[in-house]
């Protein structure tokens, strides 16, 4: 990268029949290979995230002690010291909260998010971890393409420090 930037690429893998609603997503680094490992065709879709950040809440915790944040879903990810985490889609409870815990310690803690809060980041710098509150209004396509079965697309660079990739599988006419 001649930016002297990360560039990633977040992942997001969808269901044809919802197609706006992410059942997984991961983060890639260039250079990497796509490849079509379904029976059917496939479209992705290259875009930007447009997001409004709503509020931002610091916190403390040991630089030494794992972080843990858990969203009402289940779902766990862990933020290690001096690194950020991105989670999206961030599933609240009915509260809006969050809960953040560190393994091994008794007692969990609660961050109330804002209203509209679907994206949260965490950063955690020294002892402080700083909690941003983040709405993602939608997504800026930029390019759309699709890849038949065992077709394979190499990506050596992205054209920007973060760009989501959308997956979606297509149905044959048939509805198979």
């Amino acid at each position: 990268n001649a930016r002297g930037g990360v560039q990633m690429l977040q992942v997001a893998l969808n269901n044809p029949s919802t197609p706006d609603e992410p059942i997984q997503e991961i983060v890639l680094d260039a250079p990497f290979r796509i490849a079509n490992a379904c029976p059917c065709r496939v479209q992705i879709r290259l875009g930007y995230k447009e997001t409004e950040r709503l509020a931002e809440v610091t916190t403390r915790c040991s630089q030494a002690d794992r972080l843990v944040v858990v969203d009402s879903a289940g779902g766990a990810w862990e933020v290690p010291p001096n690194d950020k985490v991105e989670i999206l889609p961030l599933k609240l409870d009915s509260k809006q909260e969050i809960v953040w815990c560190i393994p091994g310690v008794e007692g969990q803690h609660r961050i109330r998010c804002r209203n509209g809060t679907n994206y949260l980041r965490v950063l955690r710098n020294g002892n402080q971890v700083t909690w941003q509150f983040v709405q993602v209004h939608g997504i800026q396509p930029i390019m759309a393409l699709g890849l038949e079965p065992q077709q394979e697309l190499e990506i050596f660079d992205l054209p920007a420090e973060q760009l989501l990739m959308t997956v979606i599988p297509q149905q044959d006419s048939d509805g198979a």
